[in-house]
C-alpha cells in the first residue's frame, strides 16, 4: 500500500491557548482527550468535550480555542 492513509499528531494546550486560523490539505479529526475545545469555521462553532471529536474537512479554514484545562 503506497503512502500512509492517515497521521496522528498529539499536543497539549492549556486553557486560553489555541491555534490561529489555518487549513489542512487532508481532512482532520480534532479529538479532545480531556478538557474542552471549541473549533471555529466560517460555518459556525463546535464544542468538543472530553472523549469526543469534531471533523474538519480538507481545505476548511478553522481555528481552535482551548476552553478548559485537561
Amino acid at each position: 500500500m503506497p503512502g500512509i492513509p492517515f497521521s496522528i499528531q498529539r499536543g497539549r494546550k492549556r486553557r486560553g491557548m489555541g491555534l490561529p486560523t489555518h487549513a489542512h490539505d487532508a481532512s482532520q479529526l480534532t479529538f479532545a482527550a480531556s478538557g474542552m475545545l471549541q473549533v471555529h469555521t466560517d460555518e459556525g462553532r463546535w464544542l468538543v468535550p472530553p472523549q469526543l471529536a469534531a471533523w474538519v474537512p480538507a481545505g476548511t479554514p478553522h481555528r481552535v480555542e482551548v476552553l478548559t484545562d485537561g
